[in-house]
């Protein structure tokens, strides 16, 4: 990548976070149906189990190195969004049917702080996530699909 490249990605990066909608460039698209296709084409394979479909977010250039507490959230409502039962529920809470960026991820997780949720955890990061790094982990996600 030339310097202007990531200069460019930066600037991508910034947009696609102030707009709180994830960009897609960290996405790779329903990977278990590839999973599945490549065990089924490998010699010597018999049965393969694989869970349900899911889009698997990665860090990206702006979130390497504490990114992957809300990459896995990605995961999460990547998969929660296929199923009719939840793919209602999580448009009223995430609020459209795109993927919400880190930045957006952070607020929602300090709203659910501010309503009550997880007050251990709240004080724990300082009672502050987002235009931070600080990481996340399994009880944040709690927080955030229980808000």
């Amino acid at each position: 990548m030339s310097v202007a490249d990531y200069y460019c990605r930066q600037v991508g990066l910034r947009a696609a976070e102030f707009n709180g909608v994830d960009d897609g460039s960290s996405c790779t698209k329903s990977v278990i149906p590839r999973v599945s296709n490549l065990s089924a084409s490998s010699y010597g394979v018999i049965k393969s189990y694989v869970c349900s479909n899911i889009d698997h977010f990665a860090s990206s250039y702006g979130d390497r190195g504490w990114g992957c507490g809300y990459r896995n959230a990605q995961m999460m409502i990547s998969n929660l969004s296929q199923n009719p039962i939840y793919s209602e529920c999580l448009k009223t809470s995430v609020g459209s049917s795109s993927m919400p960026s880190i930045s957006r991820l952070q607020k929602m997780v300090e709203s659910a702080w501010q309503e009550g949720f997880d007050e251990q955890g709240k004080e724990q990061l300082g009672c502050k996530l987002y235009n931070t790094r600080k990481w996340i982990g399994a009880t944040e996600i709690v927080t955030l699909l229980s808000w």
